[in-house]
């Protein structure tokens, strides 16, 4: 990136260029069957503790919450059968950061 500075009688003057990095998460979410049918495991790899997740129809509705999942050590299932065919949104939600996954129920 590079700044420029305006001064009040209108010079400008550019900064060096300089470089920014952004650290990313380390964390892995692994969700199977997508499609599911009636029953989703997902997986969290690069996180520790519970883990919160909703999930969200294309309206924005929350639709089911599931509260302190522990999908760290083994794959958690989750029991989505009994929801309509279709695109929903799985928001989950870690101690260090939240994602948010695409899920096809059919």
């Amino acid at each position: 990136y590079r700044l420029r500075q305006t001064d009040i009688d209108s010079r400008e003057k550019l900064s060096e260029i300089r470089q920014a990095k952004i650290k990313g998460s380390d964390i892995v979410v692994s969700i199977s069957p997508n499609p599911a049918k009636d029953q989703l495991k997902i997986f969290l790899s690069g996180s520790s503790g519970t883990t919160d997740i909703n999930l969200v129809n294309t309206q924005g509705q929350l639709v089911r919450s599931w509260k302190k999942v522990n999908a760290t050590s083994a794959p958690a299932l989750l029991d989505i059968s009994g929801f309509a065919p279709g695109m929903y949104m799985l928001h989950i939600l870690m101690p260090q950061t939240s994602t948010v996954e695409k899920l096809i129920i059919k």
